[in-house]
């Protein structure tokens, strides 16, 4: 996989099923990035926040890492997608994206737990991305700072963000949740 960057410009998820199944990877805008294993405080943020929207969503589906979600241009198919992630944590409404492999269309909730070597990924290529395709809500998790930023889409764009302590409360905008940012910090 070293020298895959310069045989190819850009990558689909057809050339992504091929590659080594002992790294995961994610593609944004056809560029592969190798993600790196998480670390336990990474781990038990990305647990309590699973259960915390499980256990209060009622009408729709929540998913942990690892699963591939394809965000697809309007005529593009599943194997031509130059955009595969891996989110922490995402929510998806819509039963008809949901397919045996993958998640394929934006989710309604993405949340991505930010460590020191995410951070600019999670705040540039992935704000960017996830604005582009049109995410409802986008979640960045800061544990070591024990606050989580909410991005929400208003007219195809993310707005001024919510940020969140420990003494917050996030109010989703399905089902009108509310999630104790305590909770994902226990």
């Amino acid at each position: 996989m070293k020298n895959i960057a310069k045989m190819q410009v850009s990558y689909s998820y057809k050339d992504y099923l091929q590659w080594d199944e002992k790294h995961r990877y994610e593609l944004i805008e056809g560029v592969p990035y190798l993600l790196a294993s998480p670390s336990v405080l990474h781990q038990r943020v990305v647990g309590n926040i699973y259960f915390s929207l499980k256990n209060s969503i009622k009408e729709c589906s929540v998913f942990i890492s690892p699963l591939d979600v394809l965000l697809v241009e309007n005529n593009e198919s599943a194997m031509d997608s130059k955009n595969v992630v891996q989110p922490d944590v995402f929510v998806v409404c819509d039963e008809s994206k949901i397919k045996e492999k993958y998640c394929i269309g934006a989710p309604d909730i993405i949340v991505e737990v930010v460590s020191p070597s995410t951070a600019s990924k999670d705040a540039i290529e992935k704000f960017n991305l996830y604005e582009k395709f049109k995410v409802k809500e986008y979640w960045m998790v800061r544990p070591e700072e024990k606050t989580v930023t909410v991005f929400r889409l208003e007219n195809d764009r993310y707005g001024r963000p919510d940020v969140y302590d420990e003494n917050g409360e996030i109010i989703l905008l399905i089902e009108n949740v509310k999630i104790k940012v305590k909770d994902i910090f226990e």
